[in-house]
């Protein structure tokens, strides 16, 4: 998710270029819808790439993506996700029973989102410039965070791959919304059925620092005063399972 797209209106004569484009992106969508959409509603099969990593596996396997924050910790992310959460009508996919998403600092934790421990250090940058951690916190909100980052990536090649993502045209809303699922279409429909591609080998290297972990801003937002949604208790335990499955693994490894 990402919020970084206001709404803006389309002034008088450009309408047929609204016309234009939103043809188009319906043109785009409808080529297979089955392309984003998850092929598994119920996210029975974890993803490679969390089975194939020790550092994900087995802590994270109900893990089935991340809530993408462009400018962490900002007050329109937070209005964003709290519409996402909260209005119906928006068919927002929650996560199924038991799975979640994960999401930063800046954000509420109700059931199907788990977040880092706050108050630590949690930023990959942070990371690198020290070695080793200070308290077993930091030690999930390292893993925690290289997972949420690893699953963004995708956001860095569909945002290069796209400049119209970058610089919205005045389009009315709805054909802005349409724009954002013909590219999603072609960006899965490129992820699914092509072998070899530059733009996603260049954001699979680790070693490429994609938007979120090269600006890091300071997060002084407290969900409690942005939000009426409260953070769950039982996602807070699921955290510490996770938690303490770390490191129980780091100390007999």
């Amino acid at each position: 998710m990402n919020g970084s797209n206001e709404h803006l209106e389309q002034d008088g004569d450009g309408d047929d270029d609204d016309d234009i484009f939103e043809e188009a992106s319906l043109l785009a969508a409808l080529v297979d819808f089955k392309y984003i959409i998850p092929e598994d509603p119920m996210f029975r099969d974890c993803h490679a790439k969390v089975k194939n990593d020790q550092r994900y596996w087995p802590f994270f396997k109900n893990a089935i993506g991340a809530i993408d924050a462009g400018w962490e910790g900002t007050a329109h992310d937070a209005r964003v996700f709290y519409q996402a959460l909260t209005k119906k009508e928006l068919n927002f996919p929650h996560p199924p029973p038991g799975k979640f998403y994960l999401v930063d600092s800046g954000y509420p934790t109700p059931v199907g989102y788990i977040g880092p421990y706050r108050c630590e250090r949690y930023h990959l940058p942070e990371f690198r410039r020290s070695n080793g951690f200070e308290n077993h916190n930091e030690v999930f909100n390292y893993y925690h965070s290289s997972l949420r980052c690893t699953i963004e990536r995708t956001f860095g090649v569909w945002n290069d791959r796209f400049a119209i993502l970058r610089r919205m045209p005045k389009f009315k809303y709805e054909t802005q919304v349409q724009i954002v699922v013909a590219t999603m279409t072609i960006h899965n429909f490129i992820r699914r059925t092509v072998e070899v591609d530059s733009d996603f080998d260049l954001y699979e290297d680790e070693n490429t620092v994609i938007h979120h972990d090269e600006i890091h801003r300071s997060n002084n937002l407290d969900p409690s005063q942005v939000f009426n949604v409260a953070s769950s208790s039982e996602m807070d335990h699921v955290r510490d399972l996770i938690h303490n499955q770390i490191i129980e693994f780091r100390l007999n490894n």
